[in-house]
């Protein structure tokens, strides 16, 4: 019932339904690959979370460097059957501008890893509308 109610309420026009991390739970999701380094660099991967081996990586406009990383559930608004579970570990600046003006239907709210994109669309689409639910790391 209360998840019936947040869905009802993310997609109020001017309601902003948000997670622990203060996320709002529907969005728009796009994908960025962190690994990526320029020619002119050192040619290798640059990102501490990638050499760490996450493959399922996300960024959000809340997170700040040296928070610990964190879990959300990612399912597309269209089929709630397709969902990756992805480690938040980075800070997407485009979220947080979104994050500052008033909340639409494409407010980005989060920058998905292309693995974990993938999984859901192809990232040919480049953007999703999304739903998303925050979920314990466990060990991590």
């Amino acid at each position: 019932m209360s998840l019936l109610l947040a869905v009802v309420l993310a997609f109020t026009p001017g309601c902003q339904v948000k997670t622990a991390h203060g996320i709002p739970v529907s969005g728009v999701a796009s994908w960025y690959d962190a690994t990526y380094t320029p020619k002119h660099g050192n040619g290798g991967q640059t990102t501490w979370y990638t050499r760490k081996g996450y493959v399922f990586y996300a960024a959000v406009g809340t997170f700040r460097f040296g928070d610990k990383p964190y879990g959300l559930k990612v399912c597309r608004a269209d089929d709630r059957t397709r969902c990756v579970q992805v480690t938040v570990v980075d800070h997407c600046g485009r979220c947080k501008a979104d994050l500052k003006q008033p909340w639409h239907s494409r407010s980005r709210n989060i920058d998905l890893s292309p693995a974990a994109f993938s999984r859901l669309r192809g990232l040919q689409f480049g953007v999703l509308q999304v739903i998303l639910r925050e979920y314990n790391l466990g060990g991590r």
